[in-house]
């Protein structure tokens, strides 16, 4: 039994440090969205208020360009935020996993 107790003592601490980035993850993403929301809002009034062929392709450029900068922001969030608790979670193992080696030693 005290072999399984570190594992179990490692899984509970990883779970709640999922439940902290999942959690972080969804209010990131929602404040994304609401965020692309209010451009894209502001990119059709913009288009609407359009009146050459010259003003429509500008605005169009300025929609895609930002729209790209904020998507690769978010992904580079996303990336590190993955990272982040995949170097948490080796941590963690690999204490608990040294705990149940030391513990087998004696």
């Amino acid at each position: 039994m005290s072999f399984n107790r570190p594992m179990l003592e490692a899984m509970t601490e990883l779970n709640g440090r999922l439940i902290e980035q999942v959690s972080r993850a969804n209010n990131e993403w929602l404040g994304f969205v609401n965020r692309r929301m209010s451009e894209d809002m502001a990119a059709s009034k913009r288009f609407m208020e359009c009146k050459t062929v010259q003003d429509v392709f500008s605005a169009y450029s300025d929609f895609v360009q930002r729209a790209q900068q904020q998507y690769q922001a978010e992904f580079q969030y996303f990336a590190r935020l993955n990272q982040k608790l995949a170097d948490e979670t080796a941590t963690v193992l690999k204490s608990r996993i040294d705990e149940v080696e030391a513990d087998m030693r004696h």
